[in-house]
């Protein structure tokens, strides 16, 4: 009976332990590939749909500082690095978060800036927090400015907070609550000109407009807030635990080893 106990474990213990080495460099880039999410090629926006940069240099950008903090080209070096979409949390990545998001969906989506970026996907709240962290590793104070149904980030520059946003490679001239005292025609005008740039339709803008302008459900986060501290903390928890687990069972394959002799 202990033999087949520790076979099972010995085989646990193996079978974690690869995963877990394999984790520490697997790129879901590999499984995503680079096509653009839509197949209509009339709606294709360029960064927005697809990929107009390479992916290592937006992974410099969020492990180097850089001598000179400039919040248009980060942002639009984020945007045209990360198409927008969503992606469920790969076995590969984390097999232990795998298996906890099969009980409880939200941790599906990551909010590890390494997973992000090497994944080259993300949504309008992932896109911000690779910008948060960028502004954060380059002591720039940033936080999350969570609209109805639309995440973008604020960034200080210069004594000013400024709203930038990653997801649509978009920056205002002013903060949320500089915005709140404008004229909405005003905002209105600066949006239209900003995402007719990037080469968004009308149909886009109007909808982006109503939500920017609708002050129902927005919320501004604290500086260097997660956009969901409580799913960040678990997910810190998972990325520890696969490696305690293996410890533990490497551990026991070690007790039952010496008890045989």
């Amino acid at each position: 009976m202990s033999k087949i106990v520790f076979n099972f474990i010995f085989v646990i213990f193996i079978l974690t332990l690869s995963l877990n080495i394999i984790s520490l460099n697997y790129s879901p880039l590999s499984n995503l590939g680079t096509q653009m999410l839509s197949k209509d090629l009339k709606n294709t926006i360029p960064g927005y749909h697809t990929r107009l940069r390479e992916i290592n240099e937006l992974k410099n950008l969020t492990t180097i500082p850089q001598n000179n903090f400039e919040i248009e080209k980060t942002t639009s070096l984020v945007y045209e690095s990360l198409r927008h979409g969503t992606r469920d949390l790969l076995f590969f990545e984390n097999w232990f978060l795998w298996i906890l998001s099969k009980f409880y969906e939200p941790l599906k989506r990551t909010q590890n800036i390494k997973k992000i970026v090497y994944s080259g996907l993300g949504t309008c709240n992932q896109a911000s927090a690779v910008l948060n962290s960028i502004a954060k590793l380059n002591k720039v104070p940033n936080r999350f400015i969570a609209l109805n149904g639309h995440v973008i980030s604020e960034l200080k520059i210069k004594n000013k907070w400024i709203m930038a946003d990653a997801d649509y490679g978009i920056i205002f001239p002013f903060g949320y609550k500089e915005m709140l005292n404008k004229d909405p025609k005003y905002v209105g005008e600066i949006l239209r000109n900003l995402l007719n740039e990037r080469g968004f339709d009308d149909d886009t803008i109007e909808k982006y407009e109503k939500i920017l302008l609708s002050t129902a459900n927005n919320k501004i986060l604290k500086v260097d807030e997660a956009m969901s501290p409580r799913l960040l903390l678990v997910e810190t928890f998972g990325e520890m635990f696969n490696w305690f687990f293996t410890f533990l069972l490497g551990l026991a394959l070690l007790t039952l080893s010496q008890k045989k002799n």
